[in-house]
């Protein structure tokens, strides 16, 4: 697997310059508002509360960039905690397949489904929790996987404006040119999260439906793949595939870090893309043989095997997407 990823010097520099202006703006933002309310002028003291909020922002950031940073001995030490978590925890290429021989096991008989055939014990085994309802074109319908509704992010954009902006008019009301044209730029960063923001969230519109043959799948049956695109849309770009991930998440120190390797990624449609007009459905069946080796679905506090379809498409006037579909596969069981 790949190292976790660090900062760098660079990228450390560059996130404290970046949380510079917030303590900096923080700051003035408290002296003025201490000033105003020491003068008596009670309206103008509301500058305190954007400039703590402000102030605390950047310390934070800075103190996370500062965290980030870590010497050599750190880093060894790091090493050393993940080495004898490996030797203490089976690689996570064997866990699904131990799973597979011992809790996935259960008679069956002759079910001619892997939904039929695990049963109850789909609701027990260390595997993801799916909804999978019933598809309009192939058995089952599958939902993206771990993709936010976006309102988290609006709520956001929606705060930061109503601090930002009521402080701009304050510092105009009481003429301070220079502190107004200073909130000025983060009233223009407000602005801009907030359309950035509306944008991804009507772009969700426009992701695919996705519907399976199979869910859960067997390793080593062949598995389709319906992909259902809802106009309007000019797209550029869209690209389908199947990709196996193995992620695992472990401690070092107070940090959480999560390595991810890829097993298998295997695209499927890769095309210039069309113009999908109002009203209109750009549909595409596809169907891949599931490698019976590969290891099965597994799901556990710090270890997972990821079976996903993974849609991109990029649409001419709207942001693209990258999303994965997530869904299960597992292995034959024995009559």
């Amino acid at each position: 697997m790949n190292a976790p990823k660090r900062s760098g010097p660079l990228g450390t520099g560059f996130l404290i310059l970046f949380a510079l202006p917030f303590a900096g703006f923080g700051l003035f933002a408290l002296y003025q508002g201490i000033t105003a309310l020491l003068s008596g002028e009670w309206v103008a003291a509301i500058a305190l509360p954007f400039g703590g909020l402000f102030f605390a922002a950047g310390v934070a950031m800075i103190r996370s960039a500062l965290r980030n940073t870590r010497s050599p001995e750190a880093l060894a030490a790091a090493r050393a905690a993940k080495a004898a978590q490996g030797a203490a925890t089976p690689a996570p290429s064997q866990m699904p397949a131990m799973a597979a021989v011992g809790a996935y096991r259960t008679a069956a008989g002759a079910a001619r489904s892997a939904r039929e055939a695990y049963g109850s014990t789909l609701a027990t085994a260390p595997l993801p929790r799916l909804d999978a309802p019933a598809g309009l074109v192939l058995a089952h319908s599958i939902a993206l996987h771990g993709v936010p509704s976006g309102f988290g992010e609006l709520f956001f954009a929606l705060l930061w404006n109503g601090f930002v902006w009521p402080f701009f008019f304050l510092m105009l009301a009481v003429d301070s040119p220079f502190a107004a044209l200073f909130a000025l730029l983060f009233c223009g960063a407000g602005v801009y999260i907030l359309v950035s923001t509306v944008r991804k969230i009507l772009g969700r519109r426009r992701l695919p439906r996705v519907e399976l043959s199979a869910e859960p799948a067997y390793l080593g049956d062949e598995l389709r793949i319906h992909v259902d695109q809802g106009g309007p849309a000019r797209i550029t770009r869209y690209r389908v595939g199947v990709r196996c991930e193995e992620v695992v998440k472990y401690t070092v120190g107070t940090d959480t870090r999560t390595e991810t390797h890829v097993v298998l990624d295997q695209p499927l449609y890769d095309d210039v893309g069309a113009q999908v007009r109002f009203g209109e459905r750009w549909t595409h069946t596809l169907s891949l043989l599931l490698p019976a080796e590969a290891p099965a679905s597994f799901a556990a506090e710090h270890n997972q095997v990821l079976w996903t379809v993974r849609v991109h498409a990029e649409i001419a006037g709207w942001p693209d997407y990258d999303e994965a579909f997530e869904f299960r596969a597992l292995p034959r069981l024995s009559p």
